[in-house]
């Protein structure tokens, strides 16, 4: 269901008070719509009432609709009642998926999301009218909408949490990284983890574009988006199914597709250390090429890119030993993937 709050009457009441919560606030104060805000913890909120301690659904009173933030477990008692009760619930993606005019790429999956959005807002910015990225990258998406001019495009990181509460979300390329364990205290169960991840796909029709990893574990999935005449393609270490990706060993490259030709880049000449790191770097050259950035300027950004912060981020050299910070690896699979960068290494956790 769309949240478009063109024209409604409040009060809408907003639950979590964080950053994404209080974008909400200034998206409808600027609209004046009447709105309350809900937190288990105090805190500054200009220009909306705010009701503090655990969450109970007779606190919603008469509000005609919440928007949840991402933090709050979407199965939380006081939320099941308000549904019962007949208050739409719903989150701040599917207020900006009904108002936001512009053609939105969007991107999740369990790790390497931030480095691929960062990418693919750096490559896709040299395009007329550019592009902006939002959710769960830092940025609230709905701030994009009261720019003095809205963006053309826009890149999105979605978490399963932003995207188990969005009903009505319709990018025109879409990628899933990966799904592995996580987040297991806020989904009922693996399952219900991934079936949020890949709801990112639920609205996309012809014409669309879709990047799946390689696996048969992503074959029907593959196949219903074919069959709505989404142009789907697979990326991976097989160099023959893949379209892009990366060809491992010591002669080995990471590569995209662009008008029918295969694009190189040696690996040698990439500053990103860690294959895992390196083919979010080939997923995000797949988004330019798919947009016509032109192929010296994807090759360019690639080799230069030195990554984000805290993931797999060289330090320094001290007491005979290279040190890297990689306290971006919140889940195992995210360390285990750097830890087998290394023949031999020094885990300090």
């Amino acid at each position: 269901m769309a949240m478009d709050v063109r024209g409604m009457k409040g009060p809408i009441g907003i639950v979590g008070m964080g950053r994404t919560g209080q974008s909400v606030v200034r998206f409808l104060r600027a609209r004046n719509i009447e709105c309350i805000g809900f937190d288990e913890a105090p805190r500054t909120v200009a220009d909306v009432p705010l009701v503090v301690g655990p969450l109970e659904a007779a606190d919603f009173g008469d509000c005609r609709r919440l928007i949840v933030s991402p933090g709050i477990d979407w199965r939380h008692p006081a939320l099941e009642r308000a549904r019962r009760q007949g208050i739409a619930v719903g989150g701040d993606l599917d207020v900006f998926s009904a108002h936001y005019q512009g053609e939105i790429l969007a991107v999740t999956g369990t790790n390497g999301k931030t480095t691929t959005v960062t990418l693919i807002q750096t490559m896709l910015d040299t395009l007329p009218g550019g592009i902006e990225a939002a959710g769960n990258i830092g940025r609230p998406m709905l701030d994009l909408l009261d720019m003095p001019t809205p963006p053309r495009r826009v890149v999105l990181e979605l978490s399963s949490f932003q995207l188990e509460r969005a009903t009505c979300l319709h990018p025109r390329w879409a990628a899933l990284l990966n799904v592995q364990p996580d987040h297991a205290d806020m989904h009922r169960d693996m399952r219900a983890y991934e079936a949020a991840k890949l709801s990112l796909f639920a609205h996309q029709r012809e014409g669309d574009r879709a990047l799946l990893p390689m696996g048969a574990r992503w074959d029907a999935l593959h196949e219903d988006l074919r069959a709505r005449g989404v142009r789907v393609a697979r990326f991976g270490e097989d160099g023959a199914q893949a379209i892009a990706g990366l060809v491992p060993g010591d002669d080995g490259y990471l590569f995209w597709t662009q008008e029918g030709e295969r694009q190189r880049v040696a690996r040698s000449e990439i500053r990103l250390c860690g294959r895992h790191q390196q083919m979010n770097l080939a997923v995000a050259a797949q988004a330019a090429a798919d947009y016509g950035v032109a192929p010296v300027v994807i090759r360019e950004a690639v080799c230069s890119f030195r990554g984000l912060a805290h993931r797999l981020q060289w330090v320094g050299h001290a007491l005979g030993h290279d040190w890297y910070d990689d306290s971006k690896a919140t889940n195992p699979a995210a360390a285990m993937a750097a830890l087998g960068e290394f023949a031999r290494v020094i885990w300090i956790c």
